[in-house]
């Protein structure tokens, strides 16, 4: 009996053991488990955090990926779109008309006057220029065109239109019409035209790079026209083109060779019809097409980047070829025109007071011609290199008076010695009485100023008769003598 008590006590005691270790481990496994949980939910919470992390990462990476963009595809001072976007938008447009039957226009714009605006108002107010600019392109295109600055003061629109509704004409046509509308720079204003050539597509062209090529011939041809004009590409445009192409070549090949000629016409004093100088006028015997009109000559040379070695060129050939006979006749002068782009040409003034020095003319024996078109486009590079020569002791003319913009004040400001009143004037004066009011008022107050007026265009001995009878002193025209070259002396 002892004995199984005894095993029972045993049993207990084992019974004992084994419910205290269970107890003792189903209390380490709760607290483990416990432990785990929380591991768990600090994980989930890390978890959660870096999903977080990583997502607003990722979306700030997506920000900075669309600002860079949006850099990359942005003029940063106008706001419109850069040269980059234009290109991909002009080949998507062009494979969206050759897949969707779409059309549209690619028209390009320069600012006519803007280096002038640079240098009067400086790089601040040019800048200000390029934003009215750009300012007033958006104002008048939808949504959905493409309006870029391509760099400089050159910009480009893809419109797409209707090919039955739509005439891109009209917008380029009204791009011209908002800039004749001056821009305000500083509290002052200032006059910027510009000039638009289109093409088509797939009308003119299904390819990027010949519509760009047709866009830009027409863009040249509107600015060859003068300033304010728009003009659509054709086909008469590239024969032109491949024209002035040959001619620029020819023009190149004819400064080294000396196939350029001066002719001068003579002016005269019209109380006894003597001479009292001569204007020189360029002249260019092509080989092949004959005589070549100078004012073809000189777009040519501006195109091809002649222009300043052919004015250099004529200015030197007319005072070499004119000095014997300005160096025995003191009194008699030589005028020698200056274009708008001469008015820019820094080294110019000193060019001509080399060649006055080694051929011994005096300074006051001649008299540069300026229009008052060009005046008026640049005039304050019309006042420096006026002052310049001026100061030398050259003198000036205002040339084609009374068909411009001059005023008293412009005269006033300049220092002119001269005006010459344009021939329109001379041919209507015998017939019209207004225009012969006009002419002698003119011719007044010239004289009113204590400035030598020359009456251009004088044809015939009526006309030389009434400007006389006007009280002209001076004339010019075929009724005295047509262009020609000097003789030897």
């Amino acid at each position: 009996m002892d004995d199984v008590e005894k095993i029972i006590a045993r049993l207990q005691r084992r019974c004992g053991r084994e419910r205290n270790a269970r107890i003792a481990a189903e209390e380490i496994l709760e607290q483990k488990s416990r432990e785990l949980f929380d591991v768990n939910q600090r994980l989930a919470g890390l978890n959660e955090q870096l999903e977080r992390q990583v997502a607003e990462r990722t979306g700030a990476l997506e920000a900075e990926r669309a600002h860079a963009l949006a850099i990359a595809e942005i003029d940063q001072l106008t706001g419109l779109k850069n040269r980059h976007s234009y290109k991909n938008a002009l080949g998507q447009a062009v494979g969206q008309a050759a897949s969707a039957g779409k059309f549209f226009a690619l028209l390009f714009i320069d600012l006519d006057n803007f280096k002038a605006l640079n240098d009067t108002y400086g790089h601040g107010g040019g800048d200000i220029v390029l934003q009215q600019v750009a300012s007033r392109l958006k104002s008048l295109t939808r949504a959905r065109d493409h309006v870029a600055r391509l760099g400089g003061d050159e910009f480009a629109i893809l419109a797409e239109i209707d090919a039955e509704t739509d005439s891109p004409i009209n917008l380029a046509d009204r791009i011209v019409d908002v800039f004749n509308e001056p821009i305000p720079i500083d509290h002052r204003s200032a006059d910027c035209g510009v000039s638009v050539g289109f093409a088509l597509c797939p009308r003119h062209s299904s390819d990027a790079g010949e519509l760009q090529r047709f866009a830009d011939l027409a863009l040249y041809s509107a600015k060859s026209k003068g300033r304010g004009n728009a003009v659509q590409f054709d086909v008469s445009i590239g024969s032109a083109h491949r024209f002035r192409l040959a001619l620029a070549a020819d023009l190149a090949s004819a400064l080294e060779t000396a196939a350029l000629e001066i002719h001068y016409q003579p002016i005269v004093n019209l109380l006894d019809e003597r001479p009292v100088g001569m204007e020189a006028l360029l002249r260019w015997r092509h080989p092949d097409r004959g005589w070549i009109d100078p004012l073809t000559v000189l777009k040519t040379a501006e195109e091809c980047g002649l222009f300043d070695q052919v004015s250099r060129k004529c200015i030197e050939l007319a005072i070499t070829q004119a000095a014997p006979l300005l160096i025995t006749n003191p009194s008699f002068w030589l005028s020698i025109n200056l274009a708008e782009q001469n008015l820019r040409d820094e080294q110019l003034a000193a060019h001509i007071n080399d060649i006055c020095g080694r051929l011994n003319v005096v300074p006051s024996q001649i008299r540069f011609e300026i229009t008052e078109q060009a005046l008026i486009r640049d005039i304050h590079a019309a006042h420096e290199i006026m002052s310049e020569l001026g100061n030398r002791g050259f003198r000036f003319a205002i040339d084609d008076f009374g068909i411009g913009y001059s005023n008293m004040l412009t005269l006033s400001r300049l220092p002119f010695h001269t005006i010459k009143i344009d021939r329109s004037f001379t041919q209507e004066a015998v017939d019209n009485h207004e225009t012969r009011t006009i002419a002698s008022a003119m011719i007044n107050l010239g004289h009113a100023l204590g400035l030598d007026v020359i009456v251009e265009g004088v044809e015939t001995a009526q006309q030389a008769h009434m400007m006389r009878e006007l009280g002209g002193h001076m004339a010019q025209g075929y009724h005295f003598g047509r262009p020609s070259k000097l003789e030897p002396s």
